[in-house]
């Protein structure tokens, strides 16, 4: 069910994350989109990660820790649950882990497999990581939700994943994170054309997704068919993860978009609003995306139960003068 577009009459420059407090259209788009960041439908489209891993500070990281190839499912829910608590926890857990990612990030630098010096907190590679957990978000939206983004709704859902992870920015003007969605579809772009490449982190995830490795525990039951239930999953997750990924990004990888692979994508995007619009939230939606939505749903009744004025009440104040000198 697509959302009613009303005519806005702000101005980009109003809506972006320098801008003052949305309002109105804005607001409800902003709320829309930040709700729309706790759906578990968006863990379909994770393979377009992989464009992090064509930076060679990020391959050789990953390279170095050895955490990617030998302990690939436990890695991606430390970074599923880490992604949840910066986007659903408070204030303060938001502020713990961001400073937390940072601290730790830090520590992870020296020599690559080519002996070229790495690091994983460089300016270059801390900001695609995060302009690439942007465009997850936002390149997912429309094909789970079946609603299209104007120009403003990019701006818009820039700010809703700035407001909780902007302060990762690195302070120079040159070394920080781009302060619009136009800014960063350019330095974006800039990556594509000059640092993103075939890597090692490729490598290992090609292996990965064609050949997904059965979790821990699995059901003994669930044993013998893994092959075929990783196989499709692999393929339906990689289709998912490249369509919404740019060409460059596809033809890196060496992943042929071919007319199979098109119908199959048009086929889940079909399903996928249906199963957006349709299913309890207690089930489409991460844990503490949905904890937070009870929250805020329990405090906007209780807030519904208050008065706005504490004078009295017209038809509930007494109907006759008070006797004198009372």
């Amino acid at each position: 069910m697509k959302m009613a577009q009303s005519i806005s009459t702000a101005s980009p420059t109003d809506i972006t994350v320098d801008g003052p407090p949305l309002e109105g259209h804005a607001q409800k788009r902003y709320e829309q989109f930040r709700w729309f960041c706790g759906s578990r439908l968006v863990g379909l489209f994770a393979a377009a990660y992989v464009d992090q891993g064509m930076q060679h500070d990020v391959s050789d990281a990953t390279w170095a820790t050895g955490r990617y190839e030998n302990r690939p499912l436990e890695r991606n829910m430390r970074t599923l649950a880490a992604g949840q608590l910066v986007m659903w926890g408070d204030a303060e857990v938001n502020a713990r882990h961001l400073d937390r990612l940072k601290t730790l990030h830090r520590e992870v630098k020296g020599k690559g497999r080519d002996g070229r010096p790495y690091s994983a907190y460089s300016p270059r590679a801390w900001n695609l990581v995060y302009l690439s957990m942007f465009l997850l978000y936002r390149n997912s939206y429309t094909p789970i939700t079946g609603d299209p983004l104007t120009d403003e709704d990019n701006e818009i859902f820039y700010r809703v994943v700035w407001d909780k992870m902007g302060s990762l920015s690195f302070s120079g003007r040159s070394s920080g994170l781009p302060r619009s969605y136009a800014e960063a579809m350019e330095y974006y772009q800039d990556l594509l054309d000059n640092e993103l490449t075939d890597t090692y982190m490729l490598e290992v995830g090609r292996k990965l997704f064609a050949t997904p490795p059965a979790p821990e525990d699995l059901p003994t039951a669930l044993r013998p068919v893994w092959p075929l239930i990783s196989r499709v999953a692999g393929e339906v997750a990689i289709t998912c993860g490249m369509a919404i990924s740019r060409p460059k990004v596809r033809d890196v990888f060496g992943f042929p978009f071919n007319k199979v692979r098109r119908i199959e994508y048009a086929i889940i995007c079909r399903v996928l609003p249906v199963l957006y619009h349709r299913l309890p939230k207690r089930i489409s939606m991460a844990p503490l995306a949905y904890n937070r939505w009870q929250y805020e749903q329990l405090v906007s009744d209780l807030e519904g139960t208050q008065l706005t004025s504490f004078r009295p009440d017209p038809e509930l104040a007494p109907q006759h003068p008070a006797p004198a000198g009372a």
